[in-house]
C-alpha cells in the first residue's frame, strides 16, 4: 500500500513539479480510507513501478535500383524511460547524405529537444516516433521527433485481427495502419500489446519487421 501523501510527492518528482503546488485540505465526510488498483494491463506491457528502460534503435535502410542506391537512411538513437515518461534521448541520423543530430531531456514543464531548427518543447507525456514497440501509441495523435526535433503528427486506425507469422511461429494479432511525414504502413500487437510485426514503407519499398525472441 502507498499513502496518499507518499504518491503525491512521487508523481511530483516524476513531473519535476515543486512540492509547493501540494495544498491541504480538510477531510470530507465519509472521506474513503482506501482504494485498490488492478495494474495487471501495465504489467502485460512490461512496466513495472519505478521501471527504468533504455531502448537502442538502429535502422539502416537502402533502396537500391538496378545496383544504384536510389535511397539511403541510417539511425542510431538511444531513448531512457522512467515509469513510462521519457527521460532523455539522443539520436544521429543520415538521410541521403544530410547529417543529423538530435538531443533532449525531460524538464519541469515538458520534453526540451534540440534538433536541426533548434530547441522546441514538447509536451511531457509523448511517445517518440521510434516507439513503435510501445503499443499506445495507435492512441496518439502527436509524437516526439526523433530524427529531426520538434513535434509530428500521427494517424493511427484499428484495419482489424489477423494471424501474423513471425519467425517464432503463427501470433494472433490487431493490425493499425499508421502515417507519420516519415513512414507509413501496417503495426501489429498481440493480445498482451506486444508489437509482432510491422510492414513500413519508404520510397515505395516494403520493409518488415517482425518478432525475433
Amino acid at each position: 500500500e502507498v499513502k496518499n501523501v507518499d504518491l503525491t510527492h512521487r508523481i511530483l518528482e516524476i513531473l519535476g513539479k515543486p512540492t509547493s503546488l501540494i495544498q491541504p485540505v480538510e477531510d470530507r465526510k465519509g472521506h474513503d480510507r482506501r482504494y485498490s488498483l488492478d495494474c495487471s494491463k501495465l504489467r502485460a506491457l512490461g512496466w513495472r513501478t519505478g521501471d527504468r528502460l533504455v531502448v537502442d534503435t538502429h535502422v539502416d535502410i537502402a533502396v537500391r535500383v538496378l545496383f544504384f542506391n536510389v535511397f539511403r537512411l541510417t539511425h542510431d538513437a538511444q531513448e531512457i524511460w522512467q515509469s513510462g515518461r521519457l527521460v532523455s534521448v539522443t539520436s544521429t541520423t543520415d538521410r541521403d547524405g544530410t547529417r543529423l543530430q538530435v538531443s533532449g531531456n525531460a524538464v519541469a514543464d515538458g520534453f526540451r529537444i534540440v534538433g536541426e531548427n533548434g530547441p522546441f518543447l514538447a509536451a511531457a507525456d509523448l511517445l517518440t516516433t521510434n516507439a513503435l514497440w510501445d503499443s499506445r501509441i495507435v492512441h496518439e495523435h502527436r509524437l516526439i521527433d526523433v530524427q529531426y526535433g520538434g513535434e509530428v503528427g500521427l494517424v493511427a486506425r484499428p484495419l482489424g485481427e489477423e494471424q501474423v507469422t513471425t519467425p517464432q511461429g503463427q501470433v494472433h494479432a490487431s493490425r493499425y495502419q499508421m502515417i507519420t511525414p516519415y513512414y507509413a504502413g501496417s503495426v501489429f500487437y498481440d493480445g498482451g500489446g506486444r508489437w509482432v510485426k510491422a510492414l513500413i514503407e519508404v520510397k515505395g519499398e516494403t520493409i518488415e519487421y517482425a518478432l525475433a525472441t
